[in-house]
């Protein structure tokens, strides 16, 4: 990420909730509420114009997202709903089983923490992202009216500060938390990625969940994430520089740890019998949750 500048590709995400929001089909397969509260943030941030609801609404823009999809993203185009409502569903699931606090990793401008944050006032929810991001975030937050007493932005640079520090500027407990990291550890070096975990997993108690994103190597050790997307994510300053063999993912994280949840099939719990039923899945990028032992 760019110092000063809003990362690329949490605008870009972004906007495209606010796409699939009008799509029939996606619009039903994003978590209820999420459309309408990323319209508001991103219009308070000054982030989403008029010509953007001109755009995201024509033909045209839907015509070469779904074209791009079949050159480029092969389901790439239901992938970012589907990421969208497996965290949220996984999060709201460990607050009904206990968690008392929420904290999203690198945030960027999702409305979870807002919306959870609203709709539980008894959870803390807590965000930590780049302060380039950040700022934006939070001009957005207050617009929208999103800002609440257990709502907390914390614009910290995690590869300069650590997670003790970023935490230690709110009210965190050591208790059975829910911690997010949606398409962040991509972005991080593997040494990161296990700093990262052990300090999540010094600051919770077991039984804490993370939820996460994570980018799978096919069995000759390359990277599934194709160049085409590899080489735009670099041009906006944003490198991806982790990968993990699936195989070795349980043992990674019982080394920190963790433990692996088992996989949950997306397209049987989020797809089957609806109107994207037979759409392609993208397998560039995976969902996954741990529990902390």
């Amino acid at each position: 990420m760019k110092d000063g500048r809003v990362s690329q590709t949490a605008l870009k995400i972004a906007r495209m909730m606010h796409f699939f929001g009008q799509q029939p089909g996606y619009r039903e397969l994003i978590p209820p509420g999420l459309s309408e509260a990323n319209q508001a943030l991103l219009a308070g941030a000054g982030l989403l114009k008029g010509w953007h609801h001109r755009l995201h609404a024509s033909r045209l823009f839907r015509s070469s997202v779904q074209l791009a999809d079949v050159l480029v993203g092969r389901g790439a185009m239901v992938h970012f709903p589907l990421r969208k409502r497996f965290v949220e569903d996984q999060v709201r699931g460990a607050i009904a089983d206990g968690a008392g606090q929420l904290l999203v990793i690198g945030a960027g401008l999702d409305t979870l923490a807002p919306r959870i944050a609203a709709a539980s006032p008894t959870v803390l929810a807590v965000e930590v992202d780049h302060p380039s991001t950040g700022t934006a975030k939070a001009r957005g937050v207050a617009a929208a009216g999103m800002a609440r007493d257990n709502l907390v932005l914390v614009p910290v640079d995690l590869a300069t500060h650590p997670m003790s520090a970023a935490l230690s500027q709110t009210p965190w407990r050591i208790v059975r938390s829910v911690m997010v990291a949606e398409g962040l550890l991509m972005y991080l070096p593997v040494q990161a990625v296990r700093g990262l975990l052990t300090a999540l997993h010094v600051h919770t108690a077991p039984g804490s969940r993370l939820v996460f994103t994570w980018l799978p190597e096919s069995e000759d050790g390359g990277m599934k994430l194709d160049r085409v997307t590899r080489a735009a994510i670099a041009a906006v300053g944003e490198p991806v520089l982790f990968s993990m063999n699936p195989a070795e993912l349980g043992a990674f994280l019982e080394g920190l740890g963790w433990r692996l949840l088992p996989q949950v099939d997306l397209r049987a719990v989020y797809l089957s019998g609806g109107p994207l039923a037979t759409v392609a899945i993208t397998d560039m990028e995976r969902f996954s949750v741990a529990e902390r032992v």
